[in-house]
């Protein structure tokens, strides 16, 4: 198939973008069940961030070499008045690559449909209650099931049902509370969004499952540190909490841009036998951990500007280009 100079541009885009994305996703897979078995024992808030970032990896990799090594190459050296064929592994990788585009996009639309619908259908019976100590309130809807979570994304809020409020003591409650709260201070529902929008590794194997779940699981613990804040006697009532709603539900289906006090990829035992351990909060995780991100993109940026100074580095890159375009 023989295509102009700017959609020869977006096919090859496209289809570098499927491939690296294709070879950084196999290594995370292969690598991140060892990982998240070793970071389960950093502070949460730090296994929170490691999780995360080994998940965007391949996609925020795969985007800026397409945007900054792949398309400069192609813009520098290939001639813009030669109409050439297009090879059929070029166009597949291409397809591929919209077609697990596609894919995300359609999670995230349906999840934002969902998050409305069931926050719009809360709203109808809620009223608003304030906790004492509490800045912000949390709403109490009629329900039959013992639901407590932290709904939406511009506008969170921590919604009760009526089952859960009767079942909690008020310090239980206001543990709860706390823990979504904690979940809205963290940007949680922001991240599950930012999770959807990631792209799986093919259209039909998405590949990312236990470094998601490491993530709702490392998020969960480390939402219960913050709302016990050290207090033996907040980590007692919040275990006494889990214990009591988990023994009235019955595992309803929960929104996926909502988090669920009742997270259902957590161990319920092990949170609750966390929580029972007496240990000490830190206020800050641990700085260098927190800036590997900042230093991986660094030196991304400097492989880039080196290709830029050495014009045979970007040839380099234009002449597999090139291979792959054939």
């Amino acid at each position: 198939m023989t295509l102009p100079y700017i959609a020869r541009l977006v096919c090859l885009s496209f289809a570098s973008f499927f491939l690296i994305h294709l070879l950084f996703g196999f290594l995370v897979t292969a690598t991140s069940a060892p990982l998240m078995r070793a970071t389960q024992r950093m502070d949460p808030r730090v296994a929170v961030r490691v999780a995360l970032s080994l998940r965007f990896l391949p996609a925020a990799f795969a985007l800026v070499a397409v945007a900054g090594v792949c398309v400069p190459s192609y813009l520098l050296f290939e001639p813009r008045n030669i109409a050439e064929p297009m090879g059929w592994a070029c166009l597949l990788g291409a397809a591929l690559c919209v077609l697990i585009c596609a894919a995300s996009f359609a999670r995230v639309s349906v999840a934002v449909v969902q998050s409305f619908r069931y926050t719009h259908s809360c709203s109808k019976t809620a009223c608003r209650m304030q906790l004492a100590g509490e800045n912000t309130s949390l709403f109490i809807f009629e329900d039959r099931a013992p639901t407590v979570l932290l709904c939406g994304i511009l506008r969170p809020r921590v919604l009760v049902s009526s089952t859960a409020s009767n079942a909690l003591s008020s310090e239980e409650l206001a543990v709860a509370f706390r823990h979504e709260h904690a979940h809205c201070l963290s940007r949680d529902n922001w991240k599950r969004l930012l999770l959807l929008l990631a792209p799986g590794i093919l259209p039909f194997w998405h590949g990312f499952r236990t470094l998601e779940r490491a993530w709702a699981r490392f998020a969960e613990w480390a939402a219960d540190d913050r709302a016990a804040a050290g207090d033996p006697a907040r980590s007692a009532s919040l275990a006494s909490a889990l214990v009591h709603l988990a023994r009235l539900s019955n595992r309803n289906t929960t929104p996926a841009l909502a988090t669920s006090l009742l997270a259902p990829d957590c161990d319920l035992a092990e949170r609750v036998e966390r929580l029972l351990k007496t240990s000490v909060t830190h206020n800050n995780p641990p700085r260098a951990t927190s800036l590997v991100p900042s230093a991986f993109a660094l030196c991304l940026l400097a492989i880039i500007a080196s290709l830029f100074v050495h014009n045979t580095g970007l040839s380099s890159v234009h002449t597999l280009l090139e291979r792959l375009i054939h």
